[in-house]
């Protein structure tokens, strides 16, 4: 298991609760439209995407250095300066 590989093995049970605890909500929901899923992102989606943030900055692990719509250095949607404006600006390979 990875556990065994990395220096914050408490990052990776951490990460593991929180989907869990995710995959259990989503097993509850019986009607899709009727489910929260604002809410499931609100309280549960960001959580883990900050998690993992977290975890990859913790490891060292470098980002991406690819033209992203999200900037690597979001945590998460909700994040101060999250989107890459740059992604969205028409590049032109004509010189």
């Amino acid at each position: 298991m990875i556990k065994g590989q990395v220096n914050h093995p408490g990052e990776i049970e951490n990460i593991l609760g929180l989907i869990k605890t995710t995959n259990t909500i989503l097993g509850k929901s019986a009607d899709r439209n009727q489910f929260d899923y604002l809410g499931l992102m609100d309280q549960h989606l960001n959580k883990i995407s900050d998690a993992l943030h977290q975890f990859r900055k913790s490891e060292g692990i470098p980002s991406l250095q690819v033209n992203h719509p999200i900037s690597p250095d979001a945590s998460n949607l909700f994040s101060k300066d999250a989107f890459n404006p740059d992604f969205f600006v028409p590049q032109s390979d004509k010189k």
